[in-house]
C-alpha cells in the first residue's frame, strides 16, 4: 500500500489533465476577476530540475541589470544581505525552494511552468496566484508596469528606483493574492475589516522560515500588505477601483504601509543623486537608490524590537543611498 501511494505520488502530471485545469481556472479566475483572458495561455509542465533552473534564471537576469546590482550592494552593506559573494547565485538558493510550491508564470515567455511533480489538487492554489498574473500581464503589461527593460527603453520611461518597484510589487502580489480569495469566497466574506486584520496576520504567520530577514520582510510586504492595499479598494467598491490602482499605483512602500498617504497623495520628496557629496578618497557615488520606508524599517529591525523600528521608520519621507567605493 505504501509502495502504491508513493509510485502514485511520483507519477508525472499528464498534460491534458493540465490543459484542462488551466482552461478551467482561467475560466473562473476570470470571471470572478472581471477580466477575461483573451486567447489560450500557454503552459507545460517541468521537472523539479527545470523548475529550479528557470528560476535561477528569471533571477539573474533581473539582478544582472544595473539597478538590481546597486540594490544587491546597499543592501549588503545595509548588512540585509551577507557581505560577498555573488547576489544572483545567493538569491537562486534562497528561491530554489519555492520550485517545489507549484506553477510559475514567466513575463518574458508569457507561459505557465507546471512542476509534473506535484499533484494539480495540491498545487491549485499558487496555479490560480499564477494564472492571475497572466490574466494582470495581458491587460496591464507587466514588464512595463514594472518597468522591467534593463535600460527602461521601450517600457514607458526610465528605470524605477528600488522603492517605487517594491510599491509595485505590491500591487501585482496583492491583486493576484485578491483575486485567489475571490474565486475560493465569492461571497467575498475576507473583505470585512476584522475578516482582513485576521487573515493578514495568518498570512504573515505562514512566512517561510529559514529565509534571511529581508527577504522575509519583503515577501510579506509583497503579498500580505499589497493583500490589504488591494483589498481596502475592493472592499470599498467594484473591481473597477482596484483597476484604478494599476493605472495610478502607489508612489512609494510608505503609501502602501500607509494607504491614508496614498489618498492624500503624499508623495515622496525626490532627493537626487546630485545631492550626495564627494568624499575625499571615493570620490562621487559609484551607484545610487532609494531605499523607502520598508528598507528603513527592516534595517532599524535588525538592532530593535520590531514594534519600535516600525514606529521610527513610519516617519520617512524620501531618501537616496549612495555606494562609495575607494
Amino acid at each position: 500500500m505504501a509502495a502504491l501511494t508513493v509510485a502514485l505520488a511520483a507519477t508525472p502530471v499528464p498534460d491534458g489533465a493540465l490543459r484542462a485545469e488551466v482552461d478551467h481556472l482561467i475560466l473562473a479566475r476570470g470571471a470572478a476577476r472581471h477580466l477575461p483572458y483573451r486567447g489560450t495561455l500557454a503552459a507545460r509542465t517541468v521537472t523539479r530540475e527545470a523548475a529550479e533552473r528557470e528560476i535561477a534564471i528569471a533571477i539573474g537576469v533581473g539582478v544582472a541589470g544595473a539597478g538590481g546590482q546597486v540594490e544587491g550592494e546597499i543592501l549588503k552593506r545595509l548588512g540585509l544581505l551577507p557581505a560577498g559573494g555573488d547576489t544572483g547565485a545567493l538569491l537562486a538558493k534562497v528561491h530554489a525552494p519555492f520550485a517545489s510550491l507549484g506553477a510559475r508564470y514567466d513575463v518574458d515567455s508569457t507561459r505557465l511552468s507546471v512542476p509534473d511533480f506535484i499533484p494539480l489538487d495540491d498545487q491549485r492554489g499558487v496555479l490560480i496566484h499564477e494564472i492571475a498574473h497572466a490574466i494582470a500581464d495581458q491587460h496591464f503589461g507587466l514588464r512595463d508596469f514594472l518597468k522591467l527593460a534593463p535600460d527602461a527603453a521601450g517600457s514607458g520611461g526610465r528605470r524605477l528606483d528600488g522603492d517605487s518597484q517594491r510599491a509595485r510589487l505590491a500591487i501585482v502580489e496583492g491583486d493576484a493574492t485578491l483575486s485567489v480569495l475571490e474565486l475560493g469566497d465569492p461571497h467575498e466574506g475576507f473583505l470585512g475589516t476584522h475578516a482582513r486584520a485576521t487573515l493578514a496576520a495568518r498570512l504573515r504567520d505562514a512566512t517561510t522560515p529559514g529565509l534571511p530577514r529581508w527577504f522575509g520582510e519583503l515577501g510579506s510586504f509583497t503579498h500580505v500588505d499589497g493583500f490589504l492595499f488591494m483589498a481596502r479598494a475592493r472592499a470599498a467598491g467594484p473591481w473597477s477601483a482596484v483597476d484604478a490602482l494599476w493605472a495610478d499605483p502607489p508612489a512609494s512602500t510608505e503609501q502602501v504601509l500607509h494607504p491614508e498617504k496614498y489618498d492624500a497623495c503624499e508623495v515622496p520628496v525626490a532627493v537626487g543623486e546630485a545631492t550626495l557629496p564627494s568624499l575625499t578618497g571615493f570620490g562621487r557615488p559609484t551607484g545610487s537608490d532609494v531605499l523607502g520606508e520598508l528598507t528603513a524599517r527592516t534595517w532599524l529591525a535588525s538592532a530593535l524590537p520590531p514594534e519600535i523600528a516600525a514606529r521610527a521608520a513610519a516617519g520617512w519621507g524620501g531618501d537616496r543611498a549612495g555606494i562609495y567605493t575607494p
